[in-house]
């Protein structure tokens, strides 16, 4: 807490000693409502990896960017790719399809194993 006055002033112990009280008090608060935040943040992607999850075991890839929710709502991104059999699916702000094409290309030769 910082106070400005024109002129010196004395402030007594006991005003301190409240004010500080105050302070620790306020920042346990704000604590305590970024914890849950951060909690409710953390339980609806925990939720929406469950549901893309059980769309690609059910064998439809497709629906994680055709279906609600999709993988944007996973990752913090303006638009996302998905090829699968061969034909592109493109969601939000992307890269031309002959673009994603080359990067899949790209892709598939580099790190065919991992993708």
């Amino acid at each position: 807490v910082v106070c400005h006055h024109t002129n010196p002033r004395f402030v007594p112990f006991p005003l301190r000693y409240a004010c500080e009280f105050l302070m620790q008090v306020f920042g346990v608060q704000v604590n305590r409502e970024v914890e849950l935040a951060a909690q409710t943040t953390e339980k609806h992607i925990l939720q929406t990896q469950t549901v893309l999850c059980d769309m690609l075991l059910r064998d439809a890839p497709v629906a994680i960017v055709t279906h609600s929710p999709n993988v944007m709502d996973l990752v913090k991104c303006d638009g996302a790719a998905l090829y699968y059999r061969k034909k592109f699916w493109l969601l939000g702000v992307t890269p031309t399809e002959a673009q994603i094409k080359d990067i899949t290309e790209w892709l598939l030769e580099y790190h065919g194993e991992s993708t």
